[in-house]
């Protein structure tokens, strides 16, 4: 049997015909929707819970993102990425990127000068400022918070306050420390 030859009509000029989108073209476009929401859905989990919760992205998507932060690879993740970005699909993702941005980046003077202090608490009181940061929040991670403090103050010891130093400034942050008070 013999090839069918496809017939152009020679009759309409070329830049008159209705071509739409290649499936290649929806396709890379398909895909690249799915990749920023699987991104995003990264994102969410790695945000610290509180600044997650402050969202307000909703119970079952907290939870979902929740579940993704703690799954370390397989298919799971990757059915529980998914899973994230078919929540994502219904928002307005710049919106939520900018809402991220602010949570995440938005800490005020005031905030930043409570976390300075308390680090310096932290480095010269030892393990009496450990133990009475602890006490004054109970739902602390202390063994994380312990560890910054003592790698920070043993980098201090060795010379100048660097990298661990830094990191204990992170670990307050994270840890939902110096935050404004609620009113």
């Amino acid at each position: 049997m013999a090839k069918r030859r496809r017939m152009v009509d020679t009759n309409v000029p070329e830049h008159e015909e209705l071509v739409g989108d290649s499936r290649t073209k929806k396709r890379v476009e398909r895909k690249g929707l799915q990749s920023r929401l699987e991104a995003l859905g990264n994102r969410l989990a790695g945000l610290p819970l509180r600044v997650l919760v402050s969202l307000e992205l909703g119970e079952e998507l907290e939870a979902d993102v929740r579940m993704l932060s703690t799954l370390e690879s397989g298919s799971a993740l990757t059915r529980q990425r998914r899973r994230v970005a078919g929540y994502l699909r219904e928002l307005d993702l710049d919106a939520l990127d900018q809402r991220i941005e602010d949570a995440v980046n938005g800490i005020s003077q005031n905030t930043v000068h409570r976390l300075e202090r308390l680090r310096r608490e932290l480095m010269e009181g030892g393990e009496a400022a450990i133990e009475a940061l602890c006490e004054a929040h109970p739902d602390l991670d202390r063994q994380r918070l312990g560890q910054a403090a003592r790698a920070a103050r043993r980098e201090a010891e060795a010379g100048a306050p660097g990298r661990r130093y830094k990191l204990l400034f992170q670990v307050l942050r994270e840890l939902g420390l110096g935050q404004d008070p609620v009113e």
